[in-house]
């Protein structure tokens, strides 16, 4: 079985900068599954979305989201959120130059647009694990 990461674990490991999985919800009760930068800061996830992305519109509509964040390697460890979303007016520029320069090494790329919504998703339910005791080392 796979143990619990410590909430210092969890603050630890979203620190890193892992590409997340959101999930919000369409219209017609579809998922849809976005890969999307993460920042995880007292409490929650923070995410930057432009005025015109869809997931601003889905969590419009239907404010539950879901959120994952796993590595790729050993030891194969990883958050779990669903919750309530809500869509932020302030605060965008900063998260998104904090966003480049943990993702893309400072460099703001002219797609990224420099003004739109924190998407900000509260958990209410959080699982966390990691495989750590299936590996030597």
């Amino acid at each position: 079985m796979p143990v619990e990461l410590t909430g210092p674990e969890i603050d630890a490991f979203l620190a890193r900068p892992l590409v997340a999985t959101l999930a919000t919800y369409r219209r017609d009760g579809t998922v849809l599954l976005s890969p999307v930068w993460q920042e995880w800061r007292d409490g929650c996830f923070h995410l930057v979305v432009s005025h015109g992305d869809v997931k601003a519109a889905h969590v419009r509509a239907r404010p539950q989201a879901g959120i994952v964040v796993a590595e790729h390697g050993t030891p194969y460890r990883g958050v779990e959120a669903h919750g309530t979303a809500e869509l932020v007016d302030e605060g965008y520029p900063e998260l998104a130059e904090r966003m480049v320069a943990r993702y893309l090494a400072g460099v703001f790329p002219p797609e990224l647009d420099r003004d739109g919504h924190v998407l900000r998703l509260e958990p209410e339910r959080l699982r966390a694990w990691s495989f750590s005791d299936w590996y030597p080392g």
